[in-house]
Formats: C-alpha cells, sequence, structure tokens
C-alpha cells in the first residue's frame, strides 16, 4: 500500500521488510527518552549508522535498551540518507531518516512522551535574538542654521 501522496509501487511481487535491531547503552525508558529525544519526532526518526540502507527501503525495526527491553519497534521506510560530515558545525553523522508506517501502541505512547517533553522544554527556553555584530550609529539631520534678519 502506497503512502499517501506517493506513486504506485509498479513492481512485482511482493517486497519483505529489511530487519533493523538496535541495541542501545541506555539502561531504562526515562533515559532512553532523555537522551534520544534529539532523534525521535511524531513522524519517524533517525537512526545513526554507518551503513545505511536506500532510500525506499521498507524496515522492521526494533530498538532495545541495554538489558534487552524493546522500547520502540514498527515497521518505516527511508526517507532519507545522511554522509558523515565531520567538517560540519556541529559535526553530522551518517544514517537515515526513517518514517513510521507502523507503531505498536507502547511505542506510540514512547513517542508520545518524547515530543511532550520537546514542546514543554521547547516552551521553557526562551528565544533570543542574535546580537547584532556591528550596530550602527545613530544618524540626526543637522540643526538648521536660521539666518538673521540684517
Amino acid at each position: 500500500m502506497p503512502l499517501v501522496g506517493e506513486p504506485p509501487d509498479k513492481r512485482s511481487g511482493q517486497r519483505a521488510p529489511s530487519g533493523l535491531l538496535l541495541k542501545l547503552s541506555y539502561g531504562t525508558v526515562d533515559e532512553f527518552v532523555e537522551k534520544f529525544a534529539s532523534n525521535v519526532s511524531r513522524g519517524g526518526l533517525f537512526v545513526r549508522t554507518r551503513e545505511p540502507r536506500p532510500v525506499g527501503t521498507t524496515l522492521t525495526f526494533e530498538l532495545r535498551l541495554a538489558g534487552g527491553e524493546a522500547v520502540m519497534k514498527g515497521q518505516g521506510v527511508v526517507r532519507w540518507v545522511q554522509e558523515e560530515n565531520p567538517g560540519a558545525h556541529p559535526p553530522a553523522p551518517s544514517g537515515m531518516g526513517v518514517q513510521f508506517v507502523a507503531l505498536d501502541d507502547a511505542s506510540r505512547q514512547v513517542v508520545e512522551r518524547i515530543v511532550r517533553e520537546k514542546e514543554a522544554l521547547a516552551a521553557r527556553t526562551p528565544v533570543m535574538a542574535p546580537r547584532p555584530v556591528l550596530t550602527p550609529e545613530p544618524t540626526r539631520a543637522p540643526t538648521p542654521v536660521i539666518p538673521m534678519p540684517a
């Protein structure tokens, strides 16, 4: 079944999803939510990997905590690939953006928790305009000289 706005797949035969199992170093769901949040949105996640799958690849994924507990699982599609760029500021790791196609209920709850916490943090963080590098001196029209009658 194509995603909304996509042309239908014209290949014959059924495509089997590729498996992706990620064992993370986080010990608890709380730690996962706090430290992996920058990689997750309601629409998908960024998977840091040296060998990203090609764009369009369907994945069945599972993210597990250090103890083996599944923290997020579902199905997704690779939408973009990022090559490593150590010269970028900040450095950009290699990886792939995966759009969620299906999540189990527990995973959906984790995603919602991550998004709520990110939104709450953004609401508490003031947005400051960048300070101008050089502010020009204010200008003023010269005081007119009024001639005195002779």
